[in-house]
């Protein structure tokens, strides 16, 4: 898979987009033509006419990714750091400040602000009255909608779809571009022609990829028909990798090298590591393991801000108050940052909102101290990254064998590059480089330079800098269960079924196995097929061999597990994800009507989110329709007959016709 552009001539501004859980932003290279830039005044001048060349500079902003719906509405009201804002004044009118006269978004450029005032009239023109009831909705963490891998998640607004959430707010960061293009250049946006990039989870299947692709369409960023030209979907470790590597250039790697990359951001923690390749010359890069710490870091902030609240004030536990959500945002926001001042700055925001939703402790002057925030809540998130890595250290350790031995690589990484938001704070990166040093070549554990911006900064480089890759790997393990989906797993009742011995080859299946065979449990067996980070490799066909009994094994659940490592061998339901369910109700007639068990044999090969899968039993073969890996109800997928002997339609209406096994 090559990640490139079309020829920079295509094109005048490459823009990379990082689309966040709770921070969005852009960055925008605008070509150079061969004649001069323009005048440094010229490039200064909002709606300046001139249509000269461009000089290149990397943009780039970022502001929250939250929205702001009005009530029964699907444009929105406000959008980045103004939705949160909104959102407060509704909710708690007390304390809302006086409204400006002149609204205005401001979009941050790493630690300053950029503030625009030619605004959409829908925020420009908002003079209502913020104190009616139910006013609206905040949207935010919508990102986390489209990860297949987090089970809790916040819910949208019952009028509003993922794709027309996701292309509301593109549209604003649309329009933010084009204020940009034309504040420093001069020219008029409308007129230029631009190659999107936009960042997405590696986690992320294809039918998240194409949510974004369709938001991306409804939003006017690009344009249907010429989609593919326009716009390319990119992994965040990837884009990454590329910025850190841009920026560490006295790191000299060569093929087989390889580095992690931390990418520590407010909402979650990605980490994927990365293998130096080459192909025909060109630079590439092999997946050698992705991997991320859940929950996610929001959920983690959750749980502690609870525990800080039943510790700190132990009388609001037996009130039954719950967490306003609006604090455990501004801890998130700032949590990672290692200035007193910021931390203190984003206190006075919680003790706020609690003081405004709890007269009874109106009077107290410090609720919480920062101390006690970085104490019981960021040190513990720390922990609990440093385990992570940990673990995919030894993952990846355990990939590459030596031909000789077959026992593990011992090599060392030759860097762990920490980049995102949360992977700012020098206590973070003192904590990896104090755990890790040894694990890492030179101890080159580094915070990467704006590493916040590593993202979408890296998405433009691709642009110039095309890199291929290698190879690719599994997101999932997958596997099957001899039962259908359950919410519960089902209870010991004592009795034994003895349908289910899941069995390697042939000379182990006899009936005296059988007969001795599993409990109840043997239902609930994970039987793996793949794994999480195996290299994916086409055309490859997996064998698994089981009983089968026609009253007993009607279906098969083909399931997915998200976590690192090894899987558990009986997962809980909450653990892993049906894929879909296969109907293995074959009509299989015995000629002396004898009970024995028949033997069946299905086989599967994997891509990255497509699953084909075929097999056999007694003399029938048979396929599936292809699955992919999708998010919403699953169906039972029939099995289709390959080759079906002459008559088969009238054998399924006249079942004495059917074919007979083997006696």
């Amino acid at each position: 898979m090559l990640i490139m552009a079309e020829e920079n001539k295509l094109f005048d501004v490459i823009v990379g987009i990082d689309f966040g859980t709770t921070f969005s932003g852009f960055s925008c290279e605008v070509i150079p033509e061969k004649k001069e830039p323009p005048k440094p005044e010229t490039a200064n001048t909002t709606k300046a006419k001139k249509k000269g060349n461009y000089a290149p500079e990397l943009l780039l902003k970022k502001t929250s990714s939250a929205m702001y719906f009005k009530k029964d509405e699907k444009k929105i009201f406000e959008f980045g750091d103004k939705a949160e804002k909104a959102n407060e004044d509704y909710k708690y009118p007390e304390t809302k400040t006086e409204p400006k006269t002149e609204p205005k978004t401001e979009i941050t450029t790493g630690t300053e602000a950029h503030t625009n005032s030619n605004v959409e009239p829908d925020v420009a023109n908002n003079t209502e009255d913020k104190t009616e009831s139910n006013p609206g909705d905040l949207v935010r963490r919508t990102k986390l909608l489209l990860d297949r891998t987090i089970k809790n998640h916040p819910d949208l607004p019952a009028r509003l779809t993922l794709v027309h959430a996701v292309s509301r707010y593109l549209k604003k960061i649309r329009r933010n571009i084009h204020i940009e293009i034309e504040t420093k250049y001069g020219h008029d946006p409308k007129l230029l022609k631009y190659k999107y990039y936009i960042t997405v989870p590696a986690s992320w299947s294809k039918q998240s990829r194409n949510i974004m692709r369709d938001a991306a369409i409804s939003s006017k960023l690009v344009e249907k028909h010429n989609v593919d030209t326009q716009l390319e979907i990119i992994d965040e470790p990837v884009a990454a990798a590329v910025y850190a590597e841009s920026k560490n250039t006295d790191i000299k790697f060569k093929k087989g090298d390889r580095y992690m990359i931390c990418d520590a951001g407010g909402e979650t923690v990605n980490l994927a590591v990365f293998e130096k390749d080459t192909i025909e010359g060109q630079k590439s890069l092999k997946e050698i393991t992705f991997g991320a710490v859940t929950p996610s870091v929001s959920s983690l902030l959750d749980a502690l801000f609870e525990e800080l609240l039943e510790k700190r004030l132990p009388e609001w536990s037996e009130k039954g108050t719950s967490q306003p959500e609006d604090t455990q945002a501004s801890t998130e926001e700032n949590i990672g940052q290692d200035s007193i001042d910021i931390i203190e700055n984003s206190l006075e925001k919680i003790n706020e909102i609690i003081k405004a939703t709890h007269k009874d402790i109106e009077n107290n002057p410090k609720i919480f101290t920062p101390e006690e925030i970085r104490t019981e809540m960021f040190y513990p998130v720390v922990e609990i990254i440093l385990k992570t890595i940990k673990k995919q250290i030894e993952i990846q350790k355990g990939i590459q064998r030596t031909e000789q031995d077959n026992q593990p690589d011992e090599r060392k990484l030759k860097a762990i590059f920490i980049t995102g938001g949360l992977g700012q704070s020098k206590y973070l990166q003192d904590k990896i480089k104090e755990k890790f040093g040894e694990e890492v070549e030179d101890n080159n554990i580094i915070g990467v330079e704006e590493g916040i911006m590593a993202v979408m900064k890296g998405a433009v480089l691709i642009h110039s800098n095309p890199i291929e890759i290698s190879q690719k790997i599994h997101r999932r393990t997958y596997g099957i269960r001899l039962r259908p989906p359950q919410k519960k797993p089902p209870g010991s009742n004592g009795k034994t079924d003895r349908s289910n011995s899941l069995i390697e080859s042939e000379k182990n299946v006899e009936e005296n196995d059988y007969e001795n065979d599993k409990k109840e449990k043997e239902k609930n067996r994970f039987h793996v097929y793949i794994r999480k980070n195996d290299p994916v490799i086409d055309n490859t066909w997996i064998t698994k061999k089981m009983y089968w009994k026609a009253e007993t094994l009607k279906v098969i659940s083909l399931c997915a597990y998200n976590g690192d490592g090894e899987p558990p061998t009986h997962p809980k339901e909450e653990d892993i994800d049906t894929v879909i369910t296969l109907d293995t109700g074959f009509s299989i007639n015995k000629k002396d009507n004898s009970s024995s068990l028949e033997i069946l044999i299905l086989k599967m090969s994997f891509d990255i989110d497509i699953i084909d899968i075929k097999g056999s039993i007694s003399n029938l073969e048979f396929k599936y329709p292809r699955v992919e890996d999708l998010t919403g109800e699953k169906n039972t997928l029939p099995f289709i007959e390959i080759n079906p002997a002459p008559f088969s339609k009238f054998q399924k209406i006249f079942p004495f016709l059917r074919r007979t096994s083997k006696a």
